[in-house]
């Protein structure tokens, strides 16, 4: 005990390193009963949502209700009973909570469910969580068509969507998303909107269409790890981005590959030395293997001289840890599968991708890395189109 300690002070310091200590293990369960032993809720439901203990973090809200997070739990609660197809637990999740996010949620759990229907059968459906029917949906459309600005856009977006007019709902939102980014606007609408274009089949898309739909949502996605420090799947997502973006013409995607590649550095040189994929992406914009014009360039020479300069590595506990995540799996060693977003041996539970070619190689990644990707990314990593819904 330092002089001038309060008993609070110490406790909180006491109990936030017996918690890292325990989650550097592989325990989250334990580190959350350090804070619930001193009646710290909210601190325990985050904890337990950093284990990706989605079904206790649940319990813990059914029993205590009202605490903070406690919305954040119930909305992957639910991503998680809709891949189970469990519908109706996964409305009772969503209804607990209230704010719009979570009514989008439930509206595109809706499109989803109801994409291959009959309209007599979406109306089914679309009852059970709220939406309105087909036709109303129709005459809204109809009557939002033209809209101006990013909200309206938006609007259109999610009604044409409902509607199964999905044409319109790409074309709107394509100009949408491109004209926030190109701006450097706040992109928070057009997020929303590239959400509300993944309830959309890919399967049933032009590839043009396909590959940019992706690319907008691992672009967003990426942005979504950095400002959650998800440092794991930083770079994996940056890569899908980058991977579709460059099938397209020039001028399709608003961020070039070079800004893509500054991006992912200037996240990684806040946290210690770049990892040597990510100098080695920065040495070709550098050295004009990957076309960029002088500020991009310049803006990357600054981060490699920054990043050989640093050593010092962050030692926060941070990212999705989930139950045993320091252990290495030993039924991905067995099938010799390393990580299929990193190429590295997979920590901890692993995660099995599906796979839509059947002779395709078994595809793995980590739990942490899965609970991660789902949390940024409506996709699966394997880039098929899949829909990735929390393991």
């Amino acid at each position: 005990r330092g002089e001038g300690d309060t008993e609070t002070a110490l406790r909180t310091r006491t109990v936030g390193r017996l918690r890292d200590h325990y989650m550097r293990q592989g325990k989250p369960l334990l580190a959350a009963c350090c804070h619930l032993a001193v009646g710290e809720e909210t601190q325990a439901l985050a904890t337990l949502l950093q284990g990706h203990e989605i079904e206790l973090a649940t319990m813990l809200c059914n029993l205590r209700g009202g605490i903070e997070g406690s919305e954040e739990v119930y909305k992957l609660a639910a991503m998680k009973l809709e891949g189970l197809r469990n519908y109706q637990a996964a409305q009772e999740c969503l209804r607990r909570c209230k704010s719009a996010e979570a009514g989008e949620q439930l509206e595109q759990m809706a499109a989803r469910r109801a994409i291959r229907d009959s309209e007599e059968a979406t109306d089914v459906v679309y009852l059970s969580s709220g939406v309105p029917p087909m036709a109303e949906l129709r005459a809204k459309t109809a009557e939002l068509k033209g809209a101006a600005g990013a909200a309206k856009t938006l609007a259109l977006v999610r009604v044409a969507v409902l509607a199964k007019q999905y044409e319109l709902a790409l074309d709107a939102g394509f100009s949408a998303m491109k004209e926030a980014v190109e701006a450097n606007q706040e992109v928070a609408e057009a997020r929303r909107i590239a959400k509300w274009l993944c309830c959309i089949s890919l399967l049933d898309m032009p590839e043009p269409q396909r590959l940019l739909l992706m690319s907008y949502e691992s672009y967003f996605a990426s942005h979504d790890a950095m400002a959650w420090d998800f440092a794991s799947v930083v770079s994996p997502l940056f890569n899908f981005a980058r991977d579709r973006a460059g099938r397209l013409s020039a001028s399709a995607f608003p961020v070039s590959i070079a800004q893509m590649i500054v991006q992912e550095a200037q996240y990684h040189a806040k946290n210690g030395p770049l990892p040597q994929k990510t100098m080695e992406l920065v040495q070709s914009v550098i050295g004009g293997v990957v076309p960029a014009p002088d500020d991009v360039k310049q803006d990357a020479h600054s981060i490699l001289s920054k990043g050989l300069e640093s050593t010092e590595v962050r030692s926060r506990v941070r990212g999705v840890l989930p139950y045993g995540w320091v252990i290495p799996s030993a039924a991905c060693r067995r099938a010799g599968v390393r990580s299929f977003i990193t190429g590295q041996q997979i920590q901890g539970p692993e995660f099995w991708l599906n796979q839509l070619t059947p002779d395709a190689p078994a595809a793995a990644i980590s739990l942490a890395d899965a609970a991660q990707w789902t949390r940024c990314c409506s996709f699966s990593p394997t880039g098929d189109g899949q829909i990735l819904l929390s393991p």
